[in-house]
């Protein structure tokens, strides 16, 4: 029991019915929660271990090279997922934020079929980028100073500028803390963009950007992505008892910034994402997880993403069949402006679960999400923590929520804070879903629905 807090709370009943949960949580006496699940003690130790150093530190790093000491390592991550005996990759050496282009990130690999550990712990982010592998010559408009253009290979659906945070958690450089990057909004000509500072265009011919900050873009400036439209961005393996552990790596752009989807109950199956980030999807969402595994994510955040931040489903298309769907633990977890990208849809949420999950949110932000924030569905089941659920912005025209309970779902809030300014509720609850609160600054709630909404 973490010192200072008392004995560990018992989960409703509704979750422990289908988790029996492998880690205690916490309320201290002035109402702050925690939890004592250790993330490492998921990740993969195997022996067979490959060192990728992006930025060339030691002066000879080569995927031509072995890779499996330090001194011979390779550049791309992709080459080493690629290594049929690798159980970990360590990437070294980074002294600044590196992007991997093209196949030189994550995305280069369609899938990795062994359980495998992949830790970047440099003190600089190491971002998988689902954009061409060319970084083409950025120059200044000739009509506005303050436009830059570049005759990319390909239109991009998505700029992304990581040299600018949106929101940084505080971060300072060094400390490899997670960090929402800059998503440009797109504009219809290049005046407008000259006029919208954080705004993009391509013609056809050149995409044209102003960075937000007008900060100065050289010529063969690497922190700007152009995100190709297309294929996933990180893909874990089929097969039952494989555990994927990634620590350090954002992933920005693909269908799917992260996609676990499974044909099959392959059972015994781990996902585990620490200081990751998922960003900047161009169709689904940004992490996906659409199998029977448990998931574990610390300190990840989800932003700007097409379609949901954080999705839960069943592997199966229709989710018909209980004990199908993931068991989901989100700890210091945040997810924001999901769905505002480009998405007509009426329900692009923060984080949200379907069909038969059950999901445990310690100390989460969602905030700002499109037309609900936090969403789940079915006969899924959640118990949240600590957590703050903000408004939810409205794009079309049925009502927007910060928390949405349909169908025969669960929803349990501890301690949270659900704030709406411009939401039109704070729940909606359908005639046989419920959410049950304690511990709450306030009992009244806005409420919509015909469920039910108690205190437990």
């Amino acid at each position: 029991m973490p010192f200072g807090y008392q004995p560990k709370l018992t989960p409703p009943a509704a979750i422990l019915s289908k988790w029996a949960l492998p880690f205690g949580v916490y309320r201290s006496i002035d109402g702050v929660y925690s939890t004592d699940f250790n993330i490492a003690s998921v990740k993969p130790n195997g022996a067979n271990i490959y060192y990728v150093d992006p930025q060339n530190s030691i002066g000879t790093a080569s995927d031509a090279n072995a890779g499996t000491a330090p001194s011979t390592a390779l550049l791309s991550l992709s080459v080493a997922l690629a290594k049929a005996n690798c159980d970990q990759v360590v990437i070294q050496g980074l002294t600044s934020d590196f992007v991997a282009r093209g196949t030189a990130g994550w995305g280069g690999v369609a899938s990795v079929a062994r359980s495998i550990a992949v830790t970047n712990t440099t003190g600089f982010r190491f971002i998988s980028a689902k954009s061409d592998s060319v970084v083409n010559a950025w120059s200044v408009n000739g009509t506005y100073p303050k436009v830059y253009q570049n005759a990319r290979n390909s239109v991009p659906v998505q700029v992304v500028d990581t040299a600018t945070l949106r929101f940084n958690n505080n971060r300072k450089a060094g400390t490899n803390n997670t960090a929402a990057f800059y998503t440009h909004t797109l504009v219809g000509s290049i005046a407008a963009v000259a006029a919208t500072p954080g705004s993009w265009f391509d013609d056809g011919t050149n995409t044209y950007i102003r960075p937000i900050t007008d900060r100065v873009v050289p010529s063969n400036d690497k922190a700007i992505v152009l995100v190709q439209s297309g294929g996933f961005n990180g893909v874990s393996a089929g097969g039952s008892g494989l555990t994927c552990y990634v620590e350090g790596v954002d992933f920005v752009g693909g269908s799917s910034a992260f996609l676990e989807n499974q044909a099959s109950a392959q059972t015994g199956r781990i996902l585990a994402f620490k200081n990751c980030t998922f960003q900047a999807s161009t169709l689904n969402n940004g992490l996906t997880v659409a199998s029977f595994a448990t998931c574990y994510l610390q300190d990840c955040w989800a932003c700007y993403n097409y379609q949901d931040g954080f999705n839960y489903h069943s592997f199966e298309s229709n989710g018909v069949t209980l004990g199908t769907s993931p068991k989901v633990l989100e700890v210091n977890c945040i997810a924001v402006r999901n769905g505002t990208t480009g998405s007509a849809g009426a329900s692009d949420n923060a984080s949200t679960s379907h069909d038969d999950c059950t999901v445990v949110r310690i100390n989460g932000h969602y905030n700002q999400c499109d037309d609900r924030t936090v969403a789940d569905i079915n006969f899924s089941r959640s118990w949240m923590l600590g957590s703050y659920i903000g408004d939810a912005i409205q794009s079309w025209s049925g009502t927007s929520e910060c928390i949405t309970g349909l169908d025969s779902s669960q929803i349990y809030l501890d301690g949270c804070e659900v704030k709406s300014l411009i939401a039109n509720y704070q729940v909606n609850v359908t005639s046989s879903a419920a959410v049950f609160i304690r511990n709450m600054a306030t009992t009244t709630l806005t409420k919509t629905g015909a469920g039910t909404l108690a205190t437990y």
